[in-house]
Order: structure tokens, then C-alpha cells, then sequence
């Protein structure tokens, strides 16, 4: 397979001087974009109880059953990843669909530049404080996973993954997610709202 670049480089060496003015033409993305991954969001506070924040996650996958473990993915430079590092413990919120207002939000801003909860607070999301580690919840999730290190965190490139294990969790009953239409929110909904590519 010859790529863009080589095949208009062939051809301005050939003389086709049409073939060598056309545009690249786009790539396809790599199979992995087909899918539909749950979104998280990830809610953390420094060690000394303050920073609390909350950020996007896709990166995270169960990996086994015994004990319950988390592969997740932090991102570097950013202030949940400058928590958990630090704290070794964080809460992996399910979000729901009607959580999509809040990718810009949760996925495309800093905790160090803007202050989450009280963002939250004026959107009208409804945000508690976990006792006694102070750790932000949104009320409205769809369930929450309590993880905390069990390995020591490697760096593969713009991401730091860590193993983590599932130490607590909490669900909503089924009849109030069902009375409140909460559906959990996936990577092909964000992308039908033109949010993701």
C-alpha cells in the first residue's frame, strides 16, 4: 500500500503534475473508533482533602473478577491524575445520556483553570460530598466504583495506566433509574452529537 505523501511524491518525480497538486485524501480511523465505550467521569481530591475535581474518562476496563480489577488510563497534566497519583484512590462515576452537556466541561477544561463543582452547581447539577474523604459525587449518576492502586502506575505516553482494585461500589435501584429514564452514556452517543469524531 503506498501512502499519500510517497504517492504524490512519485508523482511530481513522474511529471503528473495533477496527481501531484490533489489534496490528500482523508484516512479512515483505526477499527478501535467503531466502537462504543462506557464514558466515566472521575472524581478525586488531593491529599490533604482539598482540589476536588472531576474529569472525563474512556479509558477504563474491568479487567478481572477476582479480585475485581480496573485498568484506567489518566491523562498527563491534568489535576485527577495529580490526585490519584497522589492520594492512590479516586471514584469512577457512570455517566448517564443526559450527562452529554457536560463533555466540554468535564472533558475539555482544567481543574486547574476552572473550578468543576461550583461550574456544576451553576448548571443546576446536583453534586454531593462523599464523608469523610470529601470526594464530589454527582447525585444523578448512574452508579460509582470505589478504585484504589494495587500497582505502581506506568507511563505509555500521553496516559499514565494503572491497576487498580474495586474496593466499593454503589448502584441506584433499577426503579430509580427506570423513573428517571437514566441510561448509561456511551463513546456512539457523544459521536451522534457531533462531540467525538
Amino acid at each position: 500500500m503506498q501512502r499519500p505523501a510517497a504517492a504524490a511524491t512519485a508523482a511530481a518525480a513522474t511529471g503528473d503534475t495533477a496527481a501531484a497538486q490533489q489534496p490528500p485524501q482523508p484516512q479512515p480511523l483505526p477499527p478501535y473508533y467503531q466502537l462504543s465505550l462506557p464514558v466515566y467521569s472521575l472524581a478525586t481530591v488531593g491529599r490533604d482533602g482539598g482540589s476536588p475535581t472531576m474529569n472525563l474518562v474512556t479509558y477504563a476496563s474491568p479487567i478481572s473478577l477476582k479480585p475485581r480489577c480496573y485498568a484506567l488510563g489518566l491523562y498527563e497534566g491534568t489535576l485527577s491524575r495529580e490526585n490519584m497519583l497522589a492520594t492512590e484512590y479516586g471514584v469512577l462515576q457512570l455517566l448517564g445520556e443526559h450527562h452529554a452537556p457536560l463533555f466540554q466541561l468535564l472533558g475539555r477544561t482544567s481543574g486547574r483553570d476552572v473550578d468543576k463543582l461550583a461550574a456544576l452547581e451553576a448548571a443546576g447539577v446536583p453534586v454531593t460530598r462523599r464523608e469523610p474523604d470529601g470526594i464530589p459525587l454527582l447525585a444523578d449518576s448512574c452508579g460509582w466504583i470505589e478504585l484504589r492502586f494495587s500497582s505502581e502506575p506506568a507511563n505509555y505516553g500521553d496516559h499514565e495506566v494503572v491497576i487498580c482494585e474495586v474496593t466499593g461500589w454503589h448502584t441506584p435501584p433499577a426503579e430509580e433509574l427506570a423513573a428517571a429514564g437514566r441510561r448509561p452514556l456511551y463513546t456512539g452517543h457523544l459521536r451522534e452529537l457531533g462531540l467525538l469524531p
